[in-house]
């Protein structure tokens, strides 16, 4: 079964309107400055010495530097998160189960709205749908945070902040290539306009992956 994915995000807004930005460390890091602001531990805007939790966040010069690889690939490398699935097969589902819990009691945000696939039982998300050229920085929050986030934040949160345009608009470009004929392109516009942010991300991945339930039998043509 051949699959495809494509992925088309935009947004257009009012610069005045967009939280003040702030020098996030990359994951691979110590850890935070005390000055550094997030949003997921408090949903607003505090400097991490005013909130007394462990935050881990993944900056935008890390994302920059992983184009090319996924959003699970990327959350694979964060201590304590385990990501479900055949890393290999783009057609399986990618959950994110932290520090051991179900996938259902990680509670995934998109600027700190919930997300969910409804057609799953579990309530578990698929994160492969995120493209990653449309992500700023990663906010993870680890821990019990039911009296914020509800039940589904049983295990913690994870805050993914998509890209806000800022600065000269300036365009880029990506293209990928793999085995089992396997090609991603992206091609993104970002940037501000007088008074008008502009951030404008489509993405395609085009694979035929391989069988996930191969017979023993090695039978011809099997469903990919």
């Amino acid at each position: 079964m051949k699959t495809k994915k494509l992925y088309v995000a935009a947004s257009l807004g009012l610069a005045q309107l967009i939280l003040p930005g702030s020098n996030i460390h990359a994951q691979d890091k110590p850890g935070a400055s005390l000055d550094e602001v997030v949003i997921t531990a408090s949903r607003s805007p505090k400097r991490i010495s005013e909130i007394g939790k462990v935050v881990r966040v993944i900056n935008s010069e890390t994302i920059s530097r992983s184009q090319g690889r996924t959003l699970p690939e990327l959350l694979n490398n964060v201590a304590g998160l385990t990501i479900g699935g055949n890393g290999g097969n783009n057609a399986d589902v990618k959950a994110v189960y932290m520090r051991g819990a179900s996938a259902a009691n990680t509670l995934i945000l998109i600027d700190g709205i919930p997300v969910n696939d409804a057609s799953e039982i579990s309530g578990e998300y698929n994160i492969s749908a995120i493209a990653i050229e449309n992500i700023e920085r990663i906010e993870i929050l680890k821990g019990g945070n039911s009296t914020l986030y509800g039940s589904d934040a049983v295990a913690g949160v994870i805050n993914i902040i998509t890209r806000k345009g800022n600065g000269d608009l300036s365009a880029n470009i990506l293209g990928t290539a793999g085995s089992y004929n396997t090609f991603k392109q992206a091609l993104g516009l970002n940037g501000q306009l007088n008074n008008t942010s502009i951030s404008i991300n489509a993405s395609n991945t085009d694979a035929k992956n391989f069988s996930s339930a191969l017979p023993a039998n090695g039978q011809a043509g099997f469903d990919k």
